[in-house]
């Protein structure tokens, strides 16, 4: 008789995200990851999905469940498509929102003349000095 059943019957095997929080667009992740922001998005990967989701909010919250207690993350995405079919144990969740700042656009102008308009001020940099330019010559083709 397999006895881990009667002592506990609730099983987390085959628990499917959908089945394990209250909310029908709620994951409750492992521990407080307080970079999960609204706006972020989050990668949910297990049991052959990967899918991605908008997350709308998180809420820091403490869970009980299975012997165990802790803090967790409880996010709510806008979306919770596939979470009928992602279940607890076999799933990772991945995610983390960082602002980056915006690369500077190429300068695609070809160069004509004898004269170079940087784009600010170069201390030590003096006129008549060798400059190198980098890029590719128009007027060989």
């Amino acid at each position: 008789a397999d006895l881990s059943k009667a002592q506990y019957p609730d099983d987390w095997d085959n628990l499917t995200v959908q089945q394990s929080t209250p909310g029908d667009r709620s994951v409750d992740l492992d521990n407080v990851y307080s970079s999960m922001v609204p706006g972020g998005w989050l990668i949910l990967e297990g049991d052959g999905v990967v899918r991605s989701y908008e997350i709308e909010a998180n809420e820091e919250l403490s869970r009980s469940d299975y012997t165990l207690s802790a803090k967790v993350t409880r996010l709510t995405l806008k979306s919770n498509e596939q979470f009928g079919t992602l279940t607890i144990r076999h799933m990772a969740a991945f995610g983390e929102s960082d602002k980056l700042a915006l690369a500077r656009l190429p300068i695609t102008d070809d160069l004509t003349g004898d004269e170079v308009i940087l784009d600010g001020y170069y201390p030590g940099l003096v006129a008549g000095q060798p400059v190198i330019l980098t890029g590719e010559r128009t007027d060989l083709s």
